[in-house]
């Protein structure tokens, strides 16, 4: 859990809204028309599936910076 601190690395809102900050998000791979539609879109999956989805992304970040 390298990625996540402590305090939100349990909370799926803190991790959709860090998935919606980063600078890769985009509404239409989510097939979203708002931020708050991919929020609650996210919050619905698993918590598991929630952190795959920040880790690649923010990896994915990574590696274009």
């Amino acid at each position: 859990m390298t990625i996540f601190n402590v305090y939100n690395a349990n909370n799926k809102f803190l991790i959709a809204l860090r998935i919606v900050k980063l600078p890769n998000f985009k509404l239409r791979d989510f097939d979203c028309d708002t931020n708050s539609q991919a929020i609650a879109w996210l919050k619905s999956l698993d918590l598991r599936d929630i952190r795959d989805i920040y880790s690649d992304m923010y990896q994915a970040w990574q590696e274009l910076r």
